[in-house]
């Protein structure tokens, strides 16, 4: 009997640990051995801001890292090679829709038919928060002649991304994945020191809006950073 329990609790660790992230899509057609036919970096598109070509090309590399390095042995075609084997217009045009529809039509899949030259899929991801909010905790310290209530700001970035993976054979979507993502920061304690023996609620609000006003509030995590470590997570369920 205490065999059968250990063997149903190795059951159960396998099954939490290899349990599918929220929001996973993956069609039946994708597995391990269709995905070796080839991935393109079709792009990296940012729906919070307006960024140049030059900029995407930074996210579309962070995207290729992090593919390769989830699968050293796929073949992936870079973004450059991408826009080499379709008219740069013409992607730029089909990007400029997917960051506001967040779904490639058919008639846009045909388009992106010559991409199957350096590989059988498209991989594309879309950005659609980044958002930085500061917040700051108060701690009350009591000293020997007054107290004083210390505060510890923080800056807490939140992204969130759409991964997709087209298969340009068949003209369909087969894998997809939201990821979302908070990075914090931490900066200098600031001590509040009231006029009286106790700081008032004014005064603590008062210094909040000091900081973050001034350069002392911590800056947000970095983007580069989080979209790495968030196309890394979402890549590395592939089949």
């Amino acid at each position: 009997m205490r065999r059968i329990h250990v063997l149903l609790l190795l059951v159960l660790v396998v099954a939490c640990g290899s349990r599918a992230p929220r929001g996973l899509w993956t069609d039946p057609s994708l597995d391990a051995s269709t995905l070796k036919e080839g991935v393109v970096i079709g792009g990296v598109v940012d729906l919070t801001a307006e960024r140049d070509v030059y900029d995407m090309q930074q996210d579309a590399d962070l995207l290729e890292e992090a593919l390769r390095e989830n699968r050293p042995t796929l073949t992936v075609a870079s973004w450059a090679e991408a826009r080499s084997l379709v008219e740069p217009d013409s992607l730029d045009m089909i990007l400029d829709a997917y960051r506001l529809t967040g779904r490639l039509t058919a008639r846009q899949l045909a388009t992106l038919a010559p991409l199957a030259a350096g590989g059988r899929y498209v991989a594309l991801a879309r950005i659609d928060l980044d958002q930085t909010l500061w917040d700051y905790s108060r701690r009350i310290r009591e000293m020997s002649d007054r107290t004083v209530v210390d505060l510890d700001p923080e800056s807490r970035r939140t992204i969130a991304l759409l991964l997709d993976l087209y298969d340009l054979e068949r003209n369909l979507l087969v894998y997809t994945l939201p990821i979302q993502r908070t990075g914090i920061e931490h900066g200098s304690v600031y001590t509040v020191e009231g006029v009286e023996s106790v700081p008032t609620e004014s005064e603590i609000r008062n210094a909040m809006e000091d900081l973050d006003s001034g350069s002392d509030r911590p800056e947000p995590a970095d983007r580069a950073g989080m979209l790495a470590g968030m196309f890394r997570e979402a890549t590395k369920h592939l089949p």
